[in-house]
């Protein structure tokens, strides 16, 4: 199950579902509260739930988008450049450093044509940088 662009190495845009940045939240770990261990870790996780379900895939870690908040707030709404997108701090057990992506309140309240969503989207996909070698998780 690859969800990376092989040639751009970009996060595939439909691995950002816009029910996630609306509704569940798009979900991230915040780099100072994770680790590598921790994201093999999760992957080791992820493959064996997978397979508990029947589904049998190569769940593993091949790296790490890492990316800055900032980057992702400096994405602007079209109609009045205002901040598109929130990351929100989201601790979970056994997590703490979980965060969610989701879109701001003001553009979730408006009906967003598919263009835009499309546009918001593939924004984030870029702000979230290409894959780098998970140990780039536990450097500075």
């Amino acid at each position: 199950m690859n969800q990376i662009d092989p040639e751009t190495g970009l996060i595939l845009l439909e691995e950002i579902s816009w029910q996630d940045l609306t509704e569940r939240g798009f979900s991230v770990q915040r780099k100072t509260l994770y680790s590598e261990a921790e994201a093999i870790q999760f992957a080791e996780e992820r493959k064996e739930f997978r397979a508990q379900k029947g589904k049998v895939s190569e769940y593993i870690l091949t790296g790490a988008l890492i990316a800055c908040v900032r980057a992702v707030h400096e994405i602007k709404a079209d109609e009045d450049g205002s901040q598109t997108f929130r990351v929100l701090q989201t601790p979970r057990e056994g997590q703490p450093g979980h965060a969610e992506i989701r879109i701001a309140d003001h553009i979730a309240q408006v009906r967003v044509s598919k263009d835009r969503m499309l546009k918001y989207r593939l924004e984030l996909c870029n702000a979230l940088g290409p894959l780098r070698p998970s140990s780039d998780i536990d450097s500075e």
